[in-house]
């Protein structure tokens, strides 16, 4: 196998190793913070809470921050090595711990080829998407302000846009590496900042609304463990277009729903003539020089994102609306793969409509809700985009891909042996090959989605409810003609402009039904998250202190051995002057009993507790009974039962005669964890 491709190949298992070491330590870090809060919800209070660490959450979070004390939610965790990589954006992209998946409802004139079911992602880690996807650098910003700025003024488009010119893409990148919203405004402060508290891979699900139609905080699930948070100014919500969380009849929200479309013309061969003017994969012993080269410098093939020129096109559809100087699609040429050394290259091109008149909407499942899926938002969201219900949008898909195909061939092209080898599409035989009507067919077997999803809230507080606003591309009221990342910042940076002024408080996103918290029995998540907890550290401590005897069993004396560290092993173990104490926990079933438990089989099952202080540490604890009659203890009437509780806390053996003791007292050994055989 080539260095190259063993490398590269093993990046979407490195993916996967850095989301479970992160999720892993993240969880460790809660408990460890949780653990004396009795696994009941800790309520804090803070300025302003932010669902959502996309890239409208990121600068909301930073520029807030700055004067206010304020809480950032995110239901993922840090970026993986592999998203600052610009070359890895495909295998990260399309990770499914790190990303959302959407899947559409069938769409009648699109995606044929997957049942009409189109599925978009969007990434699930600190920064959003804008860590994983294709974005375009700052450098859009001023040209977008001009043509925000002539449309509001005069409603006159700005011509900045070249027509029908190839021109390089602009992209986020430094130093070789992405440059996210989250690696500008959050990285660089979250340890040094106090105002800002990041709490990753936790989902909010509910908006606390009080009588008065308030917004007064949140309800989220960190790790799974239920928790609190109150805003004293607002809650902001910056989680896209697709999630809603609050409980609140808003009949416009999840309406026009628009998104950029996109369709892929593949294969694309060349001759050998075109390999100086491109990139390759270099392979053996120039593969590590490239990479130690990049590593050093972030200059090489690593650093580039697999995307060629850019072309903007205005189509007959634009001019027919008078919109001559407005292009309403574009298209790019990447190379799909990069070639290897040894190898003639083949790209790919990209045909977008910028600006597509379809409307969509997303929808509530209550089927889905009402069954106990609340916080499930890909089951919870009914999405249907209506891909081309409308022709003209297909027309302007056409009108891209014959430009495309015009640049292929052209004499240009023709000089490097530039051909169009892909086979027919098998679902389109009954068309000519590439007539009009042959690209129609394809074009609805699989045209894609943007990531791009805009239209469906409105931008500011939500109507009917005081201190809730949204920020975050949902608020768009059609999809820009251009890459997102550029109008999201300006967005943000504006939000975050008007909040700063107003000093009012916000909860900016979140989701469903608050569960699994008051209620008056046993949280059994919690209970096997410390258990694992405990065992894992023990386990590791229990590793280390063996790690010299050679795999071979440590023979040590003590004066006394006690084995079980129930109610009476606590107690004598205490009283020893020199003792070790183990614990253990046994489970017995019955033989079938003739005259009980017969739903059973006569089998009665009983268990002892296995933890430090057995049974005395979760069952209920007696400590007698109180007399409540001074006649006499054989007066027959009902007496409260005096429990082992101390400040609404159990008072066990453990807690009473072990736990003062252990750290402090050097004649007693306690070994949790250890079974006694013989």
């Amino acid at each position: 196998m080539k260095l190259a491709t063993f490398v590269l190949g093993t990046i979407p298992i490195l993916i996967q190793f850095y989301y479970k070491k992160y999720i892993a330590e993240d969880k460790a870090l809660t408990l460890t913070e949780l653990e004396n809060d009795l696994n009941l919800p800790r309520i804090k209070e803070y300025d302003f809470i932010i669902v959502g660490a996309g890239p409208t959450g990121c600068v909301i979070a930073s520029r807030l921050s700055e004067q206010f004390n304020v809480l950032l939610l995110e239901a993922g965790g840090e970026p993986v090595p592999a998203s600052q990589v610009p070359f890895y954006v495909l295998p990260v992209a399309f990770d499914p711990d790190t990303n959302y998946f959407w899947p559409t409802i069938p769409q009648r004139y699109a995606a044929q080829e997957t049942g009409g079911v189109v599925v978009s992602h969007l990434g699930k880690m600190l920064g959003g998407s804008d860590s994983i996807m294709i974005w375009f650098t700052i450098v859009e910003v001023p040209m977008i302000l001009i043509t925000m700025h002539r449309a509001r003024l005069s409603n006159r488009r700005s011509k900045w846009v070249p027509k029908r010119e190839l021109h390089r893409w602009p992209k986020a990148i430094n130093k070789g590496q992405r440059s996210s919203a989250y690696n500008q405004y959050i990285k660089p402060i979250k340890d040094s900042t106090q105002n800002l508290t990041i709490l990753p891979f936790s989902l909010a699900t509910r908006v606390l609304i009080d009588d008065n139609k308030n917004a007064y905080g949140v309800v989220y699930e960190r790790h799974g463990i239920p928790q609190i948070a109150h805003a004293s100014k607002e809650v902001s919500r910056s989680i896209g277009s697709r999630r809603n969380p609050v409980k609140h009849e808003q009949p416009e929200v999840g309406q026009n729903l628009g998104e950029h479309l996109y369709f892929t013309i593949y294969n694309i061969q060349y001759n050998s003539s075109i390999l100086p003017y491109i990139p390759r994969m270099p392979q053996e012993k120039d593969f590590e020089e490239m990479v130690q080269n990049y590593q050093e410098t972030g200059e090489g093939i690593l650093g580039h994102l697999q995307e060629g020129p850019e072309a903007f096109i205005v189509s007959s559809r634009a001019k027919q609306d008078g919109e001559n100087d407005w292009p309403i699609s574009n298209g790019d040429g990447p190379m799909c793969p990069a070639s290897n050394d040894d190898e003639l290259p083949v790209s790919c091109m990209y045909i977008f409509a910028g600006r597509p008149k379809m409307r969509g909407s997303v929808k509530l499942n209550g089927t889905e809700f009402k069954s106990g899926n609340e916080n499930d938002d890909v089951k919870l969201a009914i999405i249907d985009y209506a891909i081309f219900e409308g022709a003209s949008d297909l027309d302007v898909v056409l009108e891209g891909i014959d430009a495309m195909l015009s640049v292929i061939n052209s004499t240009t092209m023709r000089k490097f042996g530039a051909e169009y080898k892909e086979e027919p599409h098998p679902a389109c035989g009954e068309h000519e090959f590439l007539s009009r009507d042959y690209w129609k067919c394809v074009v609805t077997q699989r045209v894609h989605l943007g990531i791009h999803g805009v239209g469906t809230c409105s931008l500011g507080t939500v109507q009917g409810i005081s201190n809730l606003r949204v920020a975050d591309a949902s608020v768009f009221p059609v999809v820009p003609n251009s890459n997102l990342m550029g109008p999201i910042l300006m967005m943000a940076e504006k939000a975050s402009e008007i909040l700063n002024k107003l000093g009012c408080s916000n909860v900016i996103s979140v989701v469903n039904i608050l569960t699994m918290i008051f209620c008056p029995g046993d949280n059994p998540l919690l209970v096997q998250f410390y258990a694992k907890k405990y065992l894992k550290e023990d386990k590791l401590s229990a590793l280390t202190e063996l790690e010299n005897d050679l795999n071979l069993p440590r023979i040590k004396e003590y004066d006394f051995i006690v084995v079980g560290a129930g109610t009476a092993g606590c107690v004598i173990a205490e009283d020893f002057p020199n003792s070790l104490t183990c614990f253990y926990w046994k489970r017995e079933e019955t033989l079938p009993q003739p005259l009980a438990s017969q739903d059973n089989g006569g089998i009665i099952n009983a268990h002892l507790g296995k933890m430090l202080g057995g049974s005395g540490s979760h069952n209920d604890m007696e400590l007698g009974y109180k007399i409540g009659d001074p006649n006499g203890y054989q007066t027959e009437s009902f007496t409260p039962m005096a429990k082992a509780i101390n400040k609404g806390q159990r008072s066990s053996a453990y807690n009473q005669y072990i736990k003062p003791i252990k750290n402090s007292r050097q004649n007693l050994t306690i070994l949790p964890f250890s079974l006694t055989t013989q």
